[in-house]
């Protein structure tokens, strides 16, 4: 069962995935200062070779190629046999990697996109019973509801419904709803909330991707076509020993986003 926020397809692909907090291996820092590096470089530029980029950051060669791969499994870049790495020609969507977990704000600023809020909204609600099965927790009666739209340069991308549990916030529900949204207009995301705030930090997340169509709330949020499907990602944030701290309802624009997952074969 779940919320309307979206009307479900009669078909539908289900993947899950555990995703991984950002604790960084050095493949992913040296990909993340060549995004910075190319970010404002011309389409079909070269980029400088292996052993130049292993100076540059003080890395090994090694490295630096995963980084690369990396990138060109994103369709960041590409390799010309025997030429040399060059910047691939990006169309305007947001591509995110789903095997890291980040805030939607970071993913945003990735992209070269401005993020801010269209919408953000904190009320203290009782769950209905689709709600606390998720938390499995007999105590679970209430909590905080987060409801935001994020924008990307302006632009609205993405909607997303956020349920934390009344037994991982301090003291009166009220308060802590107060706070959230204080600290979420200031522009933390609720990973660096729960965190700071109320000392609980999201380890990983159970991510379920589902097309299906937007329903009229949806349509008028992001302003896409009613005709076409939509990205709902139904997710659940644990802590380290396996406790879930948030339960989230994500919406994106296809036209948007691009997911990417990194599949491994089984050997």
């Amino acid at each position: 069962m779940y919320t309307d926020h979206c009307r479900q397809t009669t078909k539908e692909i289900v993947l899950k995935l555990s995703r991984i907090p950002s604790r960084k291996p050095l493949y992913q820092e040296v990909q993340e200062e060549i995004l910075s590096l190319i970010r404002d470089w011309d389409e079909e530029r070269p980029i400088p070779s292996e052993a130049v980029l292993s100076e540059q950051f003080g890395v090994s060669r090694s490295t630096v190629r995963e980084a690369l791969q990396r990138l060109e499994n994103a369709d960041v870049v590409y390799k010309r046999h025997g030429v040399g790495t060059f910047v691939r020609p990006q169309s305007n969507a947001i591509a995110t990697a789903m095997n890291y977990l980040h805030g939607i704000e970071r993913i945003i600023r990735s992209s070269g996109k401005e993020p801010s809020f269209g919408r953000h909204e904190v009320s203290v609600i009782t769950f209905d019973e689709h709600i606390r099965e998720v938390f499995s927790d007999e105590r679970v009666k209430r909590g905080v509801r987060v409801v935001r739209v994020y924008l990307a340069d302006g632009t609205p991308t993405l909607y997303a419904v956020s349920y934390i549990p009344e037994t991982i916030l301090d003291g009166d529900l009220e308060s802590a709803a107060e706070k959230i949204e204080r600290l979420g207009r200031a522009g933390e995301s609720l990973f660096s909330i729960l965190a700071a705030a109320f000392q609980h930090s999201v380890d990983y997340a159970v991510t379920r991707i589902r097309a299906v169509m937007p329903s009229d709330a949806i349509f008028a949020e992001l302003n896409f076509s009613q005709s076409e499907p939509c990205i709902k990602l139904n997710q659940i944030h644990h802590d380290r020993d396996g406790r879930v701290l948030i339960y989230s309802e994500d919406v994106l624009d296809p036209e948007v986003f691009e997911l990417i997952v990194l599949r491994k074969s089984i050997r």
